[in-house]
């Protein structure tokens, strides 16, 4: 089956937007399906990278875009022609292309909004095929059409936190925060085998993006070397579509210490060397934050205010500049900070690794086609799964299927948690995919200690993502079988449950459970016992 993707890259609207949905594309492509990047000429528009990897479709250069004056532009400039010009354009493309199949458009552009959806997926429908959209976006600025809208950059804290819900139709499905990041594998891979950093500093790393047209780059450099004070290495990494290359290199080619990287396909290698990072609050916030790189963040443009204000609110990055705003004395001063506080990299390295465990392209894909996630296994939870439990934990869904629905702080989870992993009478299991995927959790706990008639308390939570789909009764099949045959003989087993959880009380019956006399008010108690 094929996914279609709508999304562009030029010196005007930066790399992050292609480079996302790559990500995606090969999770994508390593499960079968087919991926098409329709893709609009123009300068720093990455064909030869998107090439490599996927089926690329151009959209013919727009010839007039001298009005393209600034990344702060209006982002309907950005499409270089009308919305209704644009969507023609790709539908003409997709009929050249001649696709007989498609499961999925991905369409991730500030440009477009419900006009083109509309406009697009008429057309779709006359050629016979109706098919779900996945808008990718962190504007809430214009009407939408999305039947699942992925907002990475955008931390829900509460039900009503919600500004895209005028935006798109009733029936979206939302996907919130850095927890669906869309980060390629190697990040997560790497994630597990790296330790918070630790002071001294002595690498530090130095990317912002592919085209970085204002010359970031340059100028924290210059920062950094005027006067020449540190003695750390430096990795600077300079963009495809970056201008300023020549210059870069020649300014720094008095300083041994200071190594120029030409583009790679990816950053994990470099990031895990560093101890520090100098960057923009782009897609790399994430990379950055998944291998618990403490950031010193330029917002270099206005669409990236509110992920710095996240990074910074979190603990996990400094804001140290703007676009237009710059001071070098700053910078200099918060890496002395970081220099001469043997705890501050720790702490700010600790506050990055919490916000994403790297498996959001996974997730959004396991959300989307859920015949990636079977079948499940079922392991013991581990102490690297401290985040992962947290996030489950305070999920709004969760908090309001729970008897106590208060925020959980992460400080009074990292205690609960390590207390029941040590604890001989608790077993926490995860449910996840063939290749790692976390999907649901699954807990038994003893109801008396040293309890003589092995009686226990089940509880279960699937991830957001996952739920609709049919998986909790096996995630719940799956939990029992795993705890009967390696941890108790024949266990009477309890659920409690709030007496307005209708769907658990539905999932606990199907499973066999019957009601039984309730222990607490405004709960449903309900029993089983299992026979081995």
């Amino acid at each position: 089956m094929t996914v279609l993707f709508r999304c562009d890259a030029s010196l005007i609207i930066g790399s992050g937007h292609v480079m996302r949905c790559l990500t995606l594309a090969r999770e994508f492509t390593a499960y079968g399906e087919s991926c098409y990047f329709f893709t609009r000429t123009q300068r720093g528009d990455l064909f030869s990278h998107i090439r490599r990897q996927v089926n690329l479709v151009p959209l013919s250069l727009i010839p007039d875009q001298s009005h393209f004056s600034s990344a702060e532009s209006a982002y309907s400039d950005w499409l270089g022609c009308s919305q209704d010009q644009d969507a023609l354009d790709t539908i003409n493309a997709f009929k050249v292309a001649n696709l007989t199949s498609i499961r999925l458009v991905v369409i991730d552009h500030y440009s477009l909004d419900k006009i083109w959806h509309d406009l697009f997926r008429h057309h779709l429908s006359l050629l016979g095929f109706n098919v779900p959209f996945l808008i990718i976006d962190d504007l809430a600025n214009r009407p939408l059409y999305a039947d699942f809208l992925l907002d990475q950059n955008r931390i829900q804290s509460t039900s009503s936190d919600n500004p895209y819900l005028s935006l798109v139709p009733s029936h979206c499905k939302f996907f919130f925060g850095p927890y669906y990041a869309l980060i390629g594998e190697s990040f997560r891979k790497l994630k597990p085998l790296l330790p918070p950093r630790k002071s001294p500093l002595q690498r530090l790393l130095i990317f912002f993006g592919a085209s970085d047209i204002h010359n970031f780059t340059e100028l924290a450099l210059k920062a950094i070397l005027d006067p020449h004070q540190y003695s750390f290495k430096i990795d600077v990494v300079i963009g495809n579509s970056n201008p300023h290359r020549n210059r870069i290199i020649d300014f720094v080619s008095n300083y041994p210490h200071i190594h120029i990287h030409d583009p790679l396909p990816c950053l994990s290698g470099l990031m895990a060397q560093a101890d520090l990072a100098i960057g923009a609050g782009g897609v790399t916030s994430w990379e950055r934050a998944c291998l618990s790189l403490p950031s010193l963040v330029f917002c270099i443009a206005s669409n990236q205010s509110y992920v710095v204000q996240q990074l910074s609110a979190s603990g996990a990055a400094i804001r140290i500049g703007e676009f237009n705003n710059f001071n070098p004395q700053l910078l200099r001063d918060i890496l002395n900070k970081f220099l001469s506080d043997p705890n501050l990299l720790q702490q700010y390295s600790e506050a990055a690794s919490s916000l994403t465990d790297g498996w959001g392209t996974p997730r959004i894909h396991g959300a989307l086609f859920p015949e990636r996630l079977k079948p499940l296994y079922i392991r013991p939870a581990l102490s690297s799964d401290v985040f992962l439990w947290f996030h489950w934990a305070n999920d709004l869904a969760s908090r309001q299927a729970s008897f106590s629905s208060d925020t959980i702080s992460l400080e009074t989870h990292k205690s609960w948690f390590q207390n029941k992993l040590s604890d001989p009478f608790s077993f926490l299991f995860v449910a996840h995919s063939l290749d790692g995927l976390p999907i649901a959790y699954i807990r038994f706990e003893s109801k008396e200690r040293l309890d003589t008639n092995n009686t226990f308390y089940i509880s279960i939570a699937l991830d957001t993502a996952f739920r609709g789909h049919g998986l909790a009764f096996d995630v719940l099949d799956s939990g029992i079988s795993f705890f009967v045959s390696k941890y108790s003989n024949s266990p009477t087993l309890i659920a409690e449950i709030k007496s307005n959880n209708y769907a658990s009380q539905r999932l606990f019956y199907k499973a066999g459970f019957v009601s039984t006399t309730p222990e607490r008010p405004g709960s449903l108690c309900l029993s089983k016992f299992v026979q081995i």
